[in-house]
């Protein structure tokens, strides 16, 4: 189910940075251990999932790629790499992945599972901001993060060779400043 959610969510860039056409047939993931996500779940299954990490610990997420050839499974995996290994600053709990089931967009769960991650992030000593990066393109996600007080940082817009690869204009930094008690 976890696969499911994550490849419904980002769908249009798996198809794009892996070449794969059909990736639910083709890419997998596992969560190795549950520390560094929040899941919520509804009758049905999985409806959403938050991955997050620090300077120090990050989410435990195993990528499976099955039935494509040797050089499709290299570039996807030296891809995704490269988008998953941003470093945040060791002040900053950092969102690496936001997920929510196309049949439950809507219902208040990216807010809710939002909200359960400036918790964690106030319950931090050494945490001061949450930072997360979001495409250019995807205006429902910028308006609910800057709903929940997020601000744009900085805008890092692709080449032409790059948004032709991943069918994107560009990302924006964006970071939400914690409120310690």
């Amino acid at each position: 189910m976890v696969s499911k959610i994550i490849n419904d969510a980002f769908s249009k860039k798996l198809s794009a940075l892996s070449g794969i056409k059909n990736i639910d047939d083709h890419i997998f993931w596992q969560i190795k251990d549950d520390k560094n996500f929040i899941i919520e779940k509804n009758l049905y299954g999985v409806s959403g999932l938050l991955s997050y990490k620090t300077r120090r610990n990050k989410p435990k997420l195993k990528l499976i790629i099955k039935n494509v050839s040797f050089f499709t499974r290299i570039r996807t995996i030296i891809t995704f790499g490269l988008f998953l290994s941003f470093k945040p600053p060791s002040n900053v709990l950092y969102i690496s992945m936001i997920a929510v089931s196309k049949t439950e967009r809507g219902k208040g769960i990216g807010t809710h599972m939002l909200n359960k991650i400036i918790e964690i992030g106030n319950s931090l000593d050494k945490i001061r901001k949450i930072g997360l990066h979001v495409v250019l393109e995807n205006e429902k996600a910028i308006k609910l993060y800057k709903k929940l007080g997020f601000e744009e940082i900085k805008t890092d817009y692709f080449d032409d060779t790059m948004q032709k690869f991943i069918g994107y204009s560009g990302v924006i930094y964006m970071e939400k400043l914690l409120e310690k008690q």
